[in-house]
């Protein structure tokens, strides 16, 4: 089962990102980065907050880093930091 977001993560992408974005992106991150990253099979929606953050970062920087992102948090999310 995908762990939700968090509301912070939620407000965090609607805040930075136009509704069509932020709405991939959110989906993204319930889909592809939940309990199927390593580590985290057990964490909730505030634990993984720090993960999703450094994604929506990394993304707010350069939208070109979507892929890149997302593929670094499912081999080795502390690359991301």
């Amino acid at each position: 089962m995908a762990i939700p977001l968090s509301e912070r993560t939620i407000r965090l992408a609607t805040t930075l990102f136009d509704a069509e974005l932020a709405e991939q992106i959110m989906a993204v991150l319930v889909s592809d980065i939940s309990e199927n990253i390593p580590f985290c099979e057990k964490s909730n929606p505030t634990g993984m907050e720090r993960i999703r953050f450094a994604i929506i970062r990394l993304i707010a920087e350069n939208p070109a880093n979507f892929d890149v992102a997302i593929d670094q948090a499912k081999k080795d999310w502390r690359d991301l930091f």
